[in-house]
């Protein structure tokens, strides 16, 4: 990709994150560098992040936010949501609960 694309693609991110709170509805987690773009409810996904380079998921996800259908999560709060469990019996407080 060319470092112009690269370029306007991390400065979309950071845009689209401050639009859309600046922080994790889960945590609060605030460090830009950890917050991802995160669909409500993966059923209005209608696109794949596989081979499609950083410009063109920022403009997918733009789109997306204009519509309404994402918010923020920091990387372990997305992960632990789509990992652990499915969106109806995933409630934040329970990280704490987990045993390791």
């Amino acid at each position: 990709m060319a470092r112009r694309q690269k370029d306007w693609a991390q400065k979309a991110r950071v845009e689209l994150l401050t639009k859309l709170g600046g922080f994790c509805v889960d945590c609060g987690e605030r460090d830009m560098s950890c917050l991802v773009p995160d669909h409500r409810d993966a059923e209005t996904r209608t696109w794949s992040t596989k081979g499609k380079d950083a410009s063109w998921r920022m403009s997918l996800y733009r789109k997306d936010a204009e519509k309404g259908l994402l918010c923020v999560r920091c990387v372990n709060c997305n992960n632990f949501k789509g990992n652990r469990f499915n969106q109806e019996s995933y409630r934040p407080s329970e990280i704490a609960e987990i045993p390791f």
